[in-house]
């Protein structure tokens, strides 16, 4: 892991787009530190050892909900300076029906706008540095 790096968990089930966000954070060059998790139950487990600064996850998985791991996190003081950015198909309406998300998460709309998500982790890395 490079010094200093930003660290970044980026939770998504689907291992076609799991391939295409490695290979974007490759691409990108960013001094990132990057860790993969395809279920909410993987990350409630080692989130705590990860400690990222960025968390990058998808809504709709097997098993656990998004929604539901997001809260579990939330409840955590360890993760409070954390940046969240959400991932999703569904609409404000249906994820507002589903109990809704926190306001200091970001969602972004599906498909992955990733030169929006190239800017925000630069941003990040750039707050890091300075």
């Amino acid at each position: 892991m490079v010094s200093g790096a930003l660290r970044v968990l980026v939770v998504e089930d689907d291992e076609l787009m799991l391939e295409l966000y490695r290979c974007q954070f490759d691409i990108w060059a960013l001094p990132v530190a990057c860790s993969w998790m395809s279920s909410a139950a993987d990350v409630l487990q080692g989130i705590d050892q990860l400690r990222p600064d960025l968390l990058i996850t998808d809504l709709s998985m097997p098993g656990m909900d998004g929604q539901q791991m997001l809260r579990e996190i939330e409840s955590r003081p360890l993760h409070a300076a954390m940046q969240i950015v959400v991932v999703s198909g569904l609409l404000p309406e249906q994820i507002s029906a589903q109990g809704g998300l926190s306001a200091r998460m970001e969602v972004l709309k599906k498909p992955v706008d990733f030169a929006w998500l190239k800017r925000r982790v630069a941003d990040l890395v750039l707050a890091r540095q300075g």
